[in-house]
């Protein structure tokens, strides 16, 4: 019933456990669904967890017809191997369904908009439900709560109905990504405290001839992707020892959770904002297509003044290329 996915999440098959809540809810929680479940509920991802679950089919997903990230579930603290939700990031937008969203305009080229259609095979755990990055509209059965900055929308109920939502595919041009800035204001997305003293040195090391916080961050990804390899059931790192750390400079394999949570801390030692966004990838096809327990995935997401957040991927030829 209970399945750990490569995201590090916890997900629970029969759909009764939020999903990626910490396991102590298996306990409180063993049978009843979690009608009226409070959206301040813990939520964590553990990277001494994190393997290439079994292919177990959980959603079905219609108009995927680009390669494409299906967001669920957006952390920013980390410490020790975990990663945990700020508690003072609020679902500010409350509807009834269709949820119409305004959706961040910036410097973006907008390469059309992607209308989605999620078709649950079996129960859907309540929580963070599936949507897709700069969604624009939601057509959910129940009411949802939605948060502008994680891009996230909330479910207190665990569901077995079909919903559709509409996101947009858009990119930046190079130069613009080249010229963009860092946010002035102080966020929990750049405390650099929880960062082993071995990884930011790295990080420093290898970014100290590119100003360019882009440029920064492509470094990083670069980086990893070259000198790391995937391995679908990693050895955890030893009890002690920052799982970081166990991946850069002793084992070297890991899974997309290890590589981008590695990542998101490098940047934060070099100055760059930035989160862990946990969730799904879609091949692109015009046919309706099944999503297993098998394509979750991890990604990164870095904060530029003038662009929002920006999607980063260090997993090694990055999730759409190792799906095929």
């Amino acid at each position: 019933r209970f399945i750990y996915l490569e995201s590090g999440a916890l997900y629970d098959v029969a759909g009764k456990l939020p999903y990626g809540a910490v396991e102590f809810l298996r306990e409180l929680f063993p049978e009843a669904p979690l009608q009226g479940l409070e959206t301040s509920i813990n939520r964590s991802v553990d990277l001494r967890n994190s393997r290439m679950a079994d292919h177990v089919p959980l959603f079905k997903v219609s108009g995927a017809t680009e390669a494409s990230y299906l967001r669920q579930l957006v952390l920013e603290k980390y410490g020790n191997g975990q990663w945990k939700q700020e508690q003072s990031v609020t679902y500010d937008v409350l509807g009834p369904y269709p949820l119409r969203l305004t959706p961040y305009s910036g410097p973006r080229r907008a390469r059309g908009s992607m209308s989605v259609k999620v078709i649950p095979i079996s129960q859907m755990p309540a929580g963070e439900i599936v949507t897709a990055y700069n969604t624009s509209f939601i057509n959910f059965p129940n009411t949802v709560v939605y948060s502008t900055e994680r891009q996230t929308a909330f479910s207190s109920n665990s569901y077995a109905l079909a919903y559709s939502l509409r996101g947009q595919n858009t990119s930046f041009a190079l130069e613009t990504l080249d010229k963009a800035t860092l946010p002035q204001e102080p966020s929990w997305n750049n405390d650099s405290s929880t960062v082993p003293a071995q990884v930011a040195k790295l990080a420093q090391e290898l970014t100290q001839d590119y100003p360019s916080p882009y440029q920064k961050m492509k470094v990083l990804e670069l980086y990893l992707r070259k000198n790391l390899v995937y391995d679908s059931r990693p050895e955890p790192a030893p009890e002690g020892l920052d799982p970081l750390e166990w991946l850069l400079f002793e084992s070297r394999r890991g899974t997309a959770l290890h590589f981008n949570s590695t990542l998101a801390l490098m940047g934060r030692a070099v100055g760059v904002p930035t989160r862990l966004v946990t969730g799904w990838v879609a091949p692109g096809t015009k046919r309706e297509q099944i999503i297993f327990a098998d394509m979750a995935h991890a990604w990164t997401e870095a904060h530029f003044a003038e662009l929002g957040w920006v999607q980063f991927d260090a997993s090694p030829g990055g999730a759409p290329q190792r799906l095929g």
